[in-house]
């Protein structure tokens, strides 16, 4: 039933629809469905004129370029991660490691300062080293193992300088379950004592306790502890490596002669 006559107009409202109108004295072109009387009606058309391709091509050409805008976007922030985020893992691992090794000189550190005034009541007593090496345990809490310790020095600092001498009681840190954890053993109780090598400050009988009128006298005690320390990213390079901490204190005077 459809009029022959009837002009017969295509418009695209999407690149993949297609609509066409039979107009019945509308007016100019173009029109919306709106504008249609009750007796007007959709119908399948011929393909659609030059004018209208143009429009259609357009529009998909719109479309086109808007897709490719935003793909190009898209691969411009992926660019912009594969630069940045090696950067922002290495700042996240520095800080990691950083300050676990942090954490694990201060408490080192605080270890030996605690040893040192140890050694400083214990003066010229035959166990004075193992007193210094058990207070030096007790400090460490969790760093007390044969990974981190190496060895510890107790050696004679110079007076005035602080400055470590050639007199050392060298001791390696040797787990063995028992009471000495150190190899030398300085306990008196097991039986001779054989000081830590090389053994040149020796016997602690031999220090010097004894304040002088004029302010002189009284050895200075130095414990260095020398520890490793092991990366856990392993990504910050020259962190996975020994490391030392020393502590120095004057011997208190022996007023009693004890």
């Amino acid at each position: 039933d459809i009029d022959p006559s009837a002009e017969t107009y295509c418009y695209g409202e999407a690149i993949f629809s297609l609509r066409c109108l039979t107009q019945r004295k509308l007016g100019p072109f173009p029109f919306t469905l709106g504008h249609l009387p009750k007796d007007d009606f959709l119908v399948f058309a011929e393909p659609p004129t030059d004018m209208e391709h143009t429009g259609i091509n357009m529009r998909a050409h719109r479309l086109s370029r808007g897709t490719r805008r935003n793909k190009g976007d898209r691969g411009a922030a992926l660019v912009e991660m594969a630069i940045v985020l090696p950067l922002l893992l290495l700042l996240l691992f520095g800080i990691v490691e950083y300050g676990l090794l942090f954490s694990e000189r201060l408490t080192i550190a605080s270890a030996a300062a605690s040893a040192s005034r140890t050694g400083a009541t214990m003066g010229t007593r035959a166990e004075a080293d193992l007193a210094i090496l058990q207070a030096l345990e007790a400090g460490l809490y969790d760093q007390v193992n044969d990974s981190v310790l190496i060895s510890v020095d107790i050696f004679l600092a110079d007076a005035v300088t602080g400055a470590k001498t050639n007199k050392i009681n060298r001791y390696a840190y040797v787990p063995s379950g028992g009471s000495c954890n150190w190899v030398p053993c300085p306990d008196p109780s097991l039986g001779p004592v054989t000081y830590g090598s090389p053994a040149d400050w020796g016997d602690p009988a031999g220090r010097d306790t004894t304040l002088d009128p004029g302010g002189g006298g009284l050895d200075v005690l130095g414990i260095e502890i020398l520890y490793h320390h092991t990366s856990v990213t392993g990504m910050i390079p020259g962190i996975d490596r020994d490391f030392s901490e020393t502590a120095r204190v004057r011997l208190e005077p022996d007023v009693f002669g004890t």
